[in-house]
């Protein structure tokens, strides 16, 4: 399994195993193939309890403990008002230690002004908002929205791009097998872990 908490122990350079590139690393951060990537990233979260790390459980026991307080607040009608940006970056680098590695070194958030908690279902064809006045859906939507917005993060992060499997893998849109493979995996084990239901399709929150 690749451990991408500890991949500085590495050279400046190393070898993706999916395309046989060389491809420098940037500080620590080695890249991968985008579905090897993906099926590390499951392994890593999909797991007996015995043979998670500290870090992983902590992260779990946090969010548990939180989980009242934090679902009563990020439901509000005004999320920037509820949560300080603070605050959702706390649920951000949580979710990190939870799913990814604790990876993802550096995120940046902000709440989008005027933008309703809403949730696609085909973004072609049939757009619902039905979250007006609806706090649990509120809620719903912007912690699956979260935690899809750290996965798109982790994939771009760590995935080498000279793959020829990379249009498939990855996508224009980031939502490539991928990207389903990892959110498929997160529907399931989700509200095993956290006790929290998760809906990880097309969100804007």
């Amino acid at each position: 399994m690749i451990n991408l908490v500890e991949v500085a122990r590495n050279k400046v350079r190393t070898v993706c195993a999916g395309c046989s590139s060389v491809i420098p690393i940037f500080g620590n951060l080695i890249q991968y193939e985008a579905l090897h990537l993906a099926r590390q990233c499951i392994a890593y979260f999909d797991r007996p309890k015995k043979y998670l790390n500290d870090t992983h459980l902590n992260a779990v026991e946090i969010f548990r403990r939180n989980k009242k307080q934090l679902g009563r607040r990020i439901g509000w009608i005004d999320g920037s008002r509820a949560m300080s940006k603070e605050r959702l970056m706390d649920i951000l680098m949580i979710l990190n230690d939870i799913f990814f590695f604790g990876a993802i070194r550096l995120f940046e958030f902000e709440w989008a002004p005027k933008l309703a908690a809403e949730r696609t279902i085909d973004p072609d064809e049939y757009d619902e908002n039905p979250w007006e006045g609806n706090s649990k859906g509120r809620k719903l939507v912007r912690l699956s929205s979260l935690l899809q917005e750290a996965l798109h993060e982790f994939l771009e992060l760590y995935t080498c791009g000279t793959c020829e499997t990379f249009k498939s893998n990855i996508g224009r849109d980031g939502h490539g097998r991928a990207w389903q493979s990892v959110t498929a995996k997160l529907e399931e084990f989700v509200p095993q872990l956290l006790s929290f239901e998760w809906f990880l399709g097309e969100m804007r929150a």
